[in-house]
């Protein structure tokens, strides 16, 4: 008899680096657009201004450094995340995230003159 188990969400990410498994949650966007924006924060910036829990932006973060597209550097108890953009695949979706996110600036800009 084979007992086949199901992966968590958090082993999915680790372990297949793919794209579904990264844009997979909001949280996780939302994070990716603002270090798309900004370059490099720290994590109680980007739970606070992802609008997420602290312990629920660490979980994405770890995850997120776990396939590769980010980069954590740790000072002292001060964890400061930034894009891997020496990446092609990274650099790439940052271009994605700051064209989608102008695109919909646009976008609203045109309603709201309407």
């Amino acid at each position: 008899m084979t007992t086949t188990t199901t992966a968590t969400t958090e082993e999915e990410v680790r372990d297949a680096k793919g794209l579904d498994r990264i844009l997979s949650s909001a949280g996780r966007i939302r994070i990716l657009q603002r270090l798309s924006h900004i370059g490099e924060d720290n994590l109680t910036d980007i739970a606070r201004r992802t609008g997420q829990s602290y312990t629920a932006t660490a979980r994405h973060l770890d995850q997120l450094v776990a396939a590769g597209v980010i980069q954590e550097k740790n000072y002292g108890r001060v964890r400061i995340f930034r894009l891997r953009i020496e990446t092609e695949r990274v650099r790439k979706l940052r271009e994605l995230i700051t064209e989608w996110d102008q695109s919909s600036e646009r976008s609203l800009e045109t309603i709201v003159e309407q």
